[in-house]
């Protein structure tokens, strides 16, 4: 009776190993949907409104410091921008498996 109560769980926890081991050592393609458009050009529109003043020059009566910040912020916008964009440098998964499709698809990423 012992060894009955002990052994039942452990193919329960093997049959859960398996139904959940297939989704996690999937490989992760990108999913472009419509949402995601949506988001991506919100970051795009962020990134816009805070290059907004730029101006190579520090504007009249700024201090350099002033300067220095404003400009380290315009940096700070296009380095947070590339950072959220990182999901469009991976292909996402073709329906169209054939080599001149891929070749296509190859060439827009580069």
């Amino acid at each position: 009776m012992t060894i009955k109560r002990y052994a039942m769980p452990y193919p329960l926890v093997l049959a859960g190993f398996l139904f959940i081991l297939p989704g996690v050592a999937a490989p992760r393609t990108t999913q472009i949907t419509q949402w995601r458009i949506n988001e991506f050009a919100a970051y795009c529109l962020d990134a816009r409104l805070a290059l907004k003043g730029l101006k190579g020059e520090p504007l009249p009566g700024e201090t350099p410091a002033e300067y220095r910040r404003r400009v380290s912020s315009y940096l700070t916008a296009l380095h947070e921008l590339c950072k959220r964009l990182t999901p469009l440098r991976t292909l996402p998964s073709l329906k169209d498996q054939s080599p001149s499709n891929d070749l296509v698809w190859n060439r827009i990423r580069a």
